[in-house]
């Protein structure tokens, strides 16, 4: 069962850390409680990638910094 998490992780977590980046993107056009809530469910978007590297023995924090750098440059998840 980890190990499918971590090839979904893998596969799909390029497509959360950009959906993430658009919704930061996002966010710094928006004035008023929705940039709040903008920002609440971008923050809610990296909460399984985190999850799942932690509970993996990975340093969730770097996990998440190369998902971000590399979901420019790959395929969106196709499942």
């Amino acid at each position: 069962m980890l190990l499918l998490s971590l090839l979904r992780l893998s596969l799909c977590g390029n497509q959360v850390a950009a959906a993430h980046n658009l919704m930061e993107n996002t966010r710094k056009t928006v004035e008023g409680r929705a940039k709040l809530g903008i920002e609440a469910f971008a923050q809610a978007l990296l909460g399984i990638p985190k999850i799942l590297a932690e509970n993996s023995g990975y340093d969730a924090q770097e996990t998440i910094i190369k998902l971000q750098v590399t979901a420019v440059t790959h395929l969106p998840c196709s499942h």
